[in-house]
């Protein structure tokens, strides 16, 4: 197994990630936007500061002795973090913080993920056989089951409900995620993955967590595809540098959903 890596030297390697690389299904050139832009937003600090109670292991997290960052005070000390590589988070957010890890580190399902046998934050590195593109995971979990390697994962949500967790799946293309560290197991462990797993914790009271895999045939083959599909634009970015990076180019026709008149005739006749 690798050794671990600090949060510094993980981001500071140029393989390509999920979380930038997935802009690559948006397009190039939101993708390489982001890669010239690093970007700090307080939206994902909570989770991280989850992540690191929960996993003991992260970032530094500093304290923010603010109720908001609407005073030029409280920007100053978050961005001075922000440049440390460290995580702020506002005092009046990290109790709760503080909850929702209890409330993780106290479900039986949950715990039992976390507690299997193998490392926590583990950084794999791989370079994919079809396209020679280097790829990168930090995988908060990675369980063994038998003979298999399952990446877990902790997601911080307002809602864990299955619907919910669903549209985050949709939304935030969780299944890309897992489709990449499934990869990187084969590839660059040469292990046997299994389907990955979330944990779901509520960032609001009263921090419900739920478990969920994603193992049905349809987020294994939508995350398989994202990630063809990611790989091959990453390759094609590499070797014709000066192509076309933006949305399509043309004139296209806008095609609704297919529920769109049955939506449609059923508010307009209640």
């Amino acid at each position: 197994m690798p050794e671990p890596m600090t949060e510094a030297e993980y981001h500071a390697h140029p393989a390509l990630s999920y979380s930038v690389g997935k802009l690559l299904l948006r397009s190039p050139q939101h993708y390489l936007h982001r890669l010239a832009n690093r970007e700090e937003t307080t939206e994902f600090d909570i989770g991280h500061v989850i992540h690191g109670l929960v996993l003991g292991i992260g970032a530094d997290v500093v304290e923010i002795p603010h109720d908001s960052y609407r005073t030029k005070e409280a920007r100053a000390l978050r961005d001075a973090a922000y440049a440390e590589g460290q995580v702020p988070i506002k005092t009046a957010d990290l109790q709760p913080a503080r909850d929702a890890a209890e409330a993780v580190l106290a479900h039986p399902t949950a715990r039992g993920w976390l507690e299997r046998e193998g490392p926590v934050e583990q950084s794999l590195f791989a370079e994919d056989p079809a396209t020679g593109v280097a790829i990168r995971g930090k995988i908060d979990k990675l369980a063994t089951v038998r003979d298999r390697l399952v990446p877990v994962d902790l997601k911080s949500l307002t809602d864990a409900r299955p619907a919910k967790v669903f549209a985050s799946v949709r939304d935030y293309d969780y299944d890309l995620q897992a489709a990449m560290y499934r990869h990187l197991i084969a590839v660059g462990l040469g292990g046997n993955p299994g389907p990955g797993v979330l944990i779901a914790v509520e960032k609001q009271p009263p921090y419900g967590v739920a478990c969920y895999q994603l193992a049905h045939e349809d987020f294994i083959a939508s995350g398989d595809l994202k990630l063809r599909t990611v790989l091959a634009r990453a390759a094609a970015l590499r070797d014709d540098p000066d192509a076309w990076r933006g949305y399509p180019l043309g004139t296209h026709v806008l095609t609704p959903p297919t529920y769109y008149l049955t939506d449609l005739e059923e508010r307009l006749n209640p």
